[in-house]
């Protein structure tokens, strides 16, 4: 896959620096997370004009609510590579990005560890997408995208077992500006953490109980977005705010003996169990509640059958949580 490494996606905390909705003007700082495929989209709703004319000209539509969305990857990686501990209380630098999702950090003094809650609806932030002039390149500066009043949706991801897990993330905001940098005012990437993800491997993952061998993941908080209408702002929306979730797990275990695993009896049963993963030393991904949603959908991986399961991660304490400890 290419990745284009001069482009450059900045967040920051509107609540903490603003206000919930107020644009944040980004800095250099905001630049610290080391981001891959981004891609983003402008929206602007677009009212169509047509009158009986005796013909089947149209007229100039008149644009309305201004939207976008920008999406990205991070490697999911601890704040510090310390397999004694020692250093894990502070916040990765991915943190921001997934209480922007509606997550919440707690920070003890040895760990720390980030939760889905009903209580962070409206934790928006400013993102900047900067992209680099391309062709007959006549200065440093930059075009941008940015949105303010900014939440998304979260996906944790396993490719395959050996790889390391990546956040995917989906934001969707009020449409602040599409504009060039100043001369001279290129924004550029720094302050990056130096900690490494680690493989999926000498790990174990457990569901029911009982180990599973899936050769990937996919945790989908599957976030449900509002648009807040605002008549009073230029773009027609103030931004958005979490409004659900319905958060899902998706294994491909090989095929086992029902026996062992009573997966059947488990599904329509109404069974729930906790579902937990080991990401290396210092990472762990924990629900206490998981219940089959539909499973013995026969695949194949290299001529072994497997089973396509698809879990609901339902209410419970944890919904859903990562811990660095």
């Amino acid at each position: 896959m290419f990745i284009d490494g001069r482009k450059l996606l900045g967040m920051a905390d509107e609540v903490a620096v603003s206000g919930a909705y107020s644009a944040v003007v980004l800095s250099n700082g905001d630049f610290n997370v080391r981001v891959k495929n981004i891609t983003y989209g402008p929206e602007i709703n677009e009212a169509k004009r047509a009158y009986n004319t005796g013909d089947f000209g149209k007229f100039e539509s008149i644009m309305g609510k201004r939207k976008g969305s920008i999406s990205w990857d991070v490697d999911l990686a601890p704040a510090v590579d310390d397999s004694a501990g020692s250093n894990l209380g502070s916040a990765p630098a991915w943190a921001d990005m997934l209480e922007g999702c509606g997550w919440s950090a707690t920070a003890f003094s040895q760990s720390w560890q980030i939760q889905t809650v009903a209580t962070k609806t409206a934790e928006t932030r400013t993102i900047g997408v900067y992209e680099i002039e391309e062709g007959a390149v006549a200065s440093a500066q930059q075009n941008f995208i940015q949105l303010a009043g900014a939440m998304g949706n979260v996906q944790i991801i396993l490719n395959e077992i050996g790889e390391f897990l990546t956040l995917h993330f989906e934001y969707q905001g009020r449409l602040e500006a599409i504009s060039d940098t100043a001369a001279g005012s290129a924004f550029s990437g720094g302050g990056y953490d130096t900690s490494k993800p680690v493989g999926l491997l000498g790990s174990t993952l457990t569901a029911f109980g009982s180990a599973i061998d899936p050769d990937s993941m996919t945790i989908d908080c599957q976030n449900q977005l509002a648009y807040i209408v605002d008549p009073a702002k230029g773009q027609g929306v103030k931004g958005v705010n979490v409004t659900n979730r319905e958060p899902t797990l998706t294994v491909n275990p090989y095929r086992q003996l029902d026996s062992y695993n009573t997966y059947f009896s488990k599904w329509v049963s109404s069974t729930t169990g906790a579902f937990a993963a080991s990401v290396g030393t210092n990472l762990s991904i924990n629900a206490a509640a998981v219940q089959i949603a539909n499973a013995y959908q026969a695949g194949e991986r290299d001529g072994n059958t497997i089973d396509e399961i698809s879990l609901n991660i339902l209410r419970g304490s944890p919904e859903l949580r990562i811990t660095q400890a």
